[in-house]
């Protein structure tokens, strides 16, 4: 029998020389006996690919219809602030576009401010207070104390159809929810009509923090809702808010996180057609990943056989030369 020059190719990368007449031998044997190992791996893996592509298939028709059910999912709005005013005589820097609110100037040792929101949902679940982290802020904040913290006593709420004004009303809001809360200083308290308890996040400073309260009756209105929102911080020593963003949801289960990430939304809010490739794939694969039997089925052709029928053999004789007397010496 002729030698192949690949498994040639084999002793000389592993044993570092050509092989004997026996091991070429042995060798060739040992390749063809691999021919048999490699079809029965063809033979189980087909069948398992063959599942796969067939359920990729069915999953990737149903990607229309999941954009859909994102698109109209309920999320958070953030809500722009069109007035702000602060007993301390603080400043308010308003951005349009994230509709975030940094504080700045006098920094008095308590503060209580009032803040005018608006929205255009006709229906409002909840309301989402964000205290954000930013670099003008001692330690980044969220609040304005010298350590970053910040304590808010009270967070009330009134509201009123944005074209009536007139009718202003107190908002009963509970449920409250924080990502975080400071031992003793937990996020109920901001609403529990307690002048001396309060919320905080000293083991949070530095990093963004988020609180939901839930509104005991869904504010309907059809021109919208403006609210008039008060912070009240007394803790004393500068405890008040330095940045913060308030949102609304008419979702029927408020959570804390958007439903759907904001560059999942974005992406979504691109018309099919106007896609770019990498949109395109993006989105797809996004698709895919959020599907757990497809990620199971994933699994199972990681690994598929190797296209030459001889590589299984070559592995083997690969396997039991580095498993040699002379391989292990020499190294």
């Amino acid at each position: 029998m002729e030698w192949d020059l690949e498994s040639e190719e084999i002793f000389l990368s592993i044993l570092n020389r050509l092989p004997t007449a026996k091991e070429v031998e042995l060798g060739l044997k040992a390749i063809k006996d691999g021919e048999a190992d490699h079809a029965s791996q063809v033979a189980e893996f087909l069948p398992k690919k063959k599942a796969f592509d067939d359920y990729q298939a069915a999953l990737d028709a149903r990607q229309a219809a999941w954009e859909a059910s994102l698109a109209n999912a309920p999320t958070w709005e953030a809500m722009p602030a069109s007035k702000a005013s602060s007993v301390g005589k603080a400043k308010f820097n308003i951005n349009a576009k994230d509709h975030s609110v940094l504080v700045n100037g006098p920094n008095p040792l308590k503060d209580t401010y009032t803040v005018t929101f608006t929205t255009k949902l006709k229906n409002v679940t909840a309301l989402r207070l964000e205290v954000l982290s930013d670099p003008a802020l001692p330690g980044k904040g969220p609040g304005r104390a010298d350590n970053g913290n910040f304590v808010l006593q009270a967070f009330t709420v009134n509201a009123a159809a944005s074209d009536k004004l007139t009718s202003m009303k107190p908002v009963a809001l509970h449920k409250a929810v924080a990502t975080l809360s400071q031992p003793t200083f937990d996020v109920g308290n901001a609403i529990d009509n307690n002048p001396t308890s309060g919320w905080a996040i000293a083991n949070g400073i530095g990093n963004t923090q988020s609180a939901l309260f839930e509104v005991k009756e869904a504010i309907k209105n059809e021109s919208g809702t403006t609210f008039t929102v008060t912070f009240s911080m007394q803790f004393g020593q500068k405890h008040t808010i330095g940045k913060f963003r308030l949102s609304a949801t008419n979702d029927v289960q408020p959570k804390l996180a958007d439903g759907v990430p904001a560059n999942l939304r974005a992406l979504l809010a691109v018309p099919a057609a106007q896609r770019t490739d990498a949109q395109k794939t993006e989105l797809l694969n996004t698709h895919r990943s959020r599907d757990a039997e497809y990620l199971r089925l994933a699994g199972t052709v990681v690994l598929p056989p190797p296209a030459d029928k001889r590589v299984t053999g070559a592995q083997d004789l690969a396997w039991a030369l580095i498993n040699t007397e002379g391989f292990l010496f020499n190294h």
